[in-house]
């Protein structure tokens, strides 16, 4: 859906965000809007090789503390309009600003400012997460 102004669209993702937690609520859940960023293995112009990082996949991370302390920083990274893991695990760094991990679910809105290259990456790339909806 396009978005005419950056209030419109802060006003859609805050809405949303509401709904989708109070649908989960009852049960332990890590929503995250768009200040937070979720960091990714590859580069935005390779796509075939660019994926999120798989937390239950021992090979992805050898050490947790050197990933953390330094590598996180390192890796590219985009911030979706909203994020949610349930069941699926991650690790943030300390002061919480970057994540690693593939979430249960992604939520993107969509604006005029997006372009075609951007939204075709963003699509490649939520897929490589265990969600069943984009």
């Amino acid at each position: 859906m396009p978005m005419p102004t950056t209030d419109r669209h802060n006003e859609l993702t805050s809405s949303l965000f509401g709904e989708i937690y109070d649908l989960f609520k009852k049960k332990e859940v890590h929503a995250l809007q768009s200040d937070c960023a979720l960091v990714h293995w590859g580069h935005r112009d390779k796509n075939e090789l660019t994926s999120l990082i798989d937390i239950q996949d021992k090979n992805d991370i050898e050490d947790i503390d050197e990933f953390l302390q330094i590598i996180i920083f390192e890796l590219d990274y985009v911030k979706p309009d909203f994020m949610l893991f349930r069941d699926n695990p991650y690790l943030r760094n300390e002061r919480g600003t970057r994540r690693a991990g593939r979430p249960d679910f992604i939520a993107e809105v969509w604006s005029r400012s997006n372009v075609k290259r951007d939204k075709e990456f963003l699509r490649q790339l939520y897929a490589t997460s265990p969600v069943t909806e984009f």
